[in-house]
């Protein structure tokens, strides 16, 4: 019955990507929003930022912060921000808008077990679009307090293990959930196999040869079939037309 979804986004410290996330939270923005499906719920919508202060104040802080432990100057469009999205299945939704507090210290715990070091600088809970979601932006930072991105978002089997731990944190309130890898193509664990362009377009030219075919036979018996139906439809013309006229006709000569 439904399932949790989990997704990790790198926010850039440049003024454009700051904006951008900055008119997607305000309120006079929200209905430029293309999966804005329920405008009746804006005013359910919740937004919270550190010390009062914005994502580029903050940014400007960590760069800042970057700068004395290094000695290096930050780039303009280093990455200083986690954008956490955690949402739910249209299926959960009306079980999370039963307990929407319950469901939100839930993702917060999460979140503290997850990043213990991190702080939060922005949180943005969203009901108005088209399933309700939770923006968790956090600072960038490692445990000495250097921008550190790659070592915040790990590699793949990281995100995976994460995305697992976040669905066995879930499962605490919503224990019917899908398990995440109910729907997936391939068992849990393993990597995915990549073909080579040489063998895609081989077997690419194969199935179009197939088709090619299928189709040709489709339009031979078609043809076939239109033939046999159209000398059926001949054959009964001309019975039609000359039934019983001989007999007609040597019987007029036998009077003579």
């Amino acid at each position: 019955m439904g399932h949790v979804i989990l997704r990790v986004e790198k926010i850039h410290g440049s003024l454009s990507s700051l904006a951008s996330v900055r008119n997607h939270n305000l309120p006079s923005r929200r209905h430029f929003l293309e999966n804005r499906e329920h405008p009746e719920r804006q005013e359910m919508n919740q937004f919270w930022e550190y010390e009062n202060k914005s994502l580029y104040e903050h940014g400007k802080e960590l760069m800042k912060k970057y700068q004395e432990i290094t000695g290096r100057k930050a780039r303009k469009d280093a990455v200083c921000f986690i954008d956490i999205l955690t949402t739910v299945s249209p299926e959960l939704e009306e079980e999370v808008m039963k307990r929407p507090r319950t469901w939100f210290n839930k993702n917060k715990e999460w979140i503290k077990e997850t990043f213990p070091t991190c702080q939060v600088c922005q949180i943005s809970l969203e009901y108005d679009e088209s399933t309700v979601h939770i923006h968790w932006r956090l600072a960038a930072t490692d445990e000495r307090g250097r921008l550190n991105a790659r070592e915040l978002c790990g590699n793949r089997k990281d995100y995976e293990e994460r995305q697992q731990s976040y669905e066995d944190k879930m499962r605490e309130i919503f224990p019917f959930i899908d398990e995440r890898t109910k729907n997936s193509s391939r068992p849990k664990g393993q990597k995915r196999k990549h073909k080579s362009c040489r063998q895609f377009w081989k077997e690419e030219d194969e199935r179009l040869q197939q088709e090619h075919e299928l189709k040709k036979a489709r339009l031979e018996a078609e043809i076939q079939n239109s033939k046999d139906r159209l000398q059926k439809q001949l054959h009964k013309e001309i019975e039609s037309v000359f039934d019983d006229k001989p007999v007609r006709q040597r019987s007029n000569l036998l009077r003579y």
